[in-house]
C-alpha cells in the first residue's frame, strides 16, 4: 500500500509534503521552547533584562551623585557670596581709614604752609 502511495505521489510534491511537516514540527518545538532560535531568544532577552538592571542602578548612582553635587555646589555658592561681601567690606574698610588719614595728612600740610607763609611774612 505504501508502495502503490509512494508510485502515485511525484517527488515534488513529496518535497512539498516534508518542507510542511518540517514547517509544523518547528512550530511545534518553537511553542515548546525547545527550538535553537527560541533558546538564543532567551538567552538574549536574560542578558538584555541583566543589561536593563545595570543600567538602572548606574542611573540611579548618577542621581544620586548629581544631587550631592548640586547640595555642595549651593553650599559653595553660598560661601563665595559671603566671601565675597566680606572682601567689599574690607576694601571699604581701607579706603574709609585712607580716606581719614589724607584728612589728617592734609590738615598737618595745611598747618606747614600757614607756619611757612607766616615765617616768610615775618622775615
Amino acid at each position: 500500500m505504501l508502495a502503490a502511495v509512494v508510485s502515485d505521489v511525484a517527488l515534488v510534491e513529496l518535497a512539498v509534503l516534508f518542507a510542511a511537516l518540517g514547517y509544523v514540527v518547528q512550530l511545534i518545538l518553537d511553542a515548546l521552547g525547545i527550538s535553537r532560535s527560541s533558546r538564543t531568544l532567551r538567552r538574549e532577552n536574560e542578558d538584555l533584562v541583566r543589561r536593563n538592571k545595570e543600567l538602572d542602578d548606574a542611573v540611579l548612582r548618577l542621581k544620586s551623585e548629581v544631587s550631592r553635587l548640586e547640595t555642595e555646589l549651593a553650599g559653595l555658592r553660598s560661601q563665595v557670596s559671603d566671601l565675597s561681601q566680606r572682601d567689599q567690606t574690607a576694601v571699604l574698610r581701607s579706603i574709609e581709614e585712607h580716606e581719614r588719614a589724607a584728612g589728617t595728612r592734609h590738615e598737618r600740610m595745611l598747618g606747614v604752609l600757614t607756619e611757612i607763609r607766616d615765617a616768610v611774612k615775618a622775615a
